[in-house]
């Protein structure tokens, strides 16, 4: 069974579901998170759930001192997690229980859409808006590269079937840019073909997600908190990978 919590909440929500593991996602810049991996910690061997943590990938040596029994660095897939959940309940003895997930729900993303359809778009940006995204928008191809350049966005939502510059094609031109935190931009694919192959073609391309049309948009929110990661963020954990 999976739980979920509020970082304020969590520790009454440990308390009361006793879980079996702990799926925490910690923001860089939210020391709350670090504090209550530290608090989990300190519980007494018998009542300390096993503790896996989500955050971006220069943090993994912080999470380890911290003392998080496993870790995934952002962005992930979901194969990631899973491997990750399978590694940590083979090595738990309560690897039966419930799965408590504890992150903020409030996190909030610059994510640049690349849509033509003006129904498409309204749909899914008011949707992320309300979710509390700011969202940008580019009308094709080439300008879904200029915008990328210029707004720097923390996710891109990419449409496969675009005019100009097809969708593809743009995703292979953002990931040979020469700023790295810009060619590392999580981005999701998305297309209305769903023909055979076309998963693999977009990952091929340098998609890190790919969804079909029309949109589910509870995946879709899912997609998004699994994946982005603030620009501010990816520089430091580059800066951090540079300096090793």
């Amino acid at each position: 069974r999976v739980a979920r919590a509020a970082l304020g909440e969590a520790m009454a929500q440990v308390e009361m579901e006793e879980p079996g593991l702990i799926v925490l996602d910690l923001p860089r810049l939210e020391p709350a998170g670090w504090e209550l991996l530290q608090t989990l910690r300190a519980l007494p061997g018998e009542q300390r759930p096993p503790v896996i943590v989500l955050a971006p990938a220069g943090d993994r040596q912080k999470a380890a001192r911290a003392g998080a029994t496993g870790f995934v660095g952002k962005p992930y897939t979901a194969d990631d997690l899973a491997a990750e959940v399978t590694r940590v309940h083979g090595a738990s003895p309560a690897a039966d229980g419930t799965v408590l997930v504890v992150g903020s729900e409030r996190a909030s993303f610059r994510i640049l859409i690349a849509e033509d359809n003006d129904i498409n778009y309204a749909i899914v940006s008011d949707y992320l808006a309300a979710l509390g995204h700011t969202v940008l928008r580019a009308g094709d191809g080439e300008e879904a590269i200029a915008r990328a350049m210029e707004e720097r966005p923390d996710l891109m939502l990419m449409d496969i079937q675009m005019h100009k510059i097809d969708g593809l094609e743009v995703i292979r031109r953002i990931r040979t840019l020469a700023a790295r935190d810009l060619a590392q931009t999580p981005i999701v694919a998305l297309t209305a073909l769903t023909m055979e192959g076309d998963r693999e073609r977009c990952l091929a391309a340098g998609a890190d997600e790919y969804l079909a049309k029309p949109t589910d948009l509870d995946e879709l929110r899912i997609t998004v908190n699994r994946l982005a990661v603030p620009q501010n963020e990816r520089r430091a954990t580059e800066g951090e990978t540079d300096a090793v």
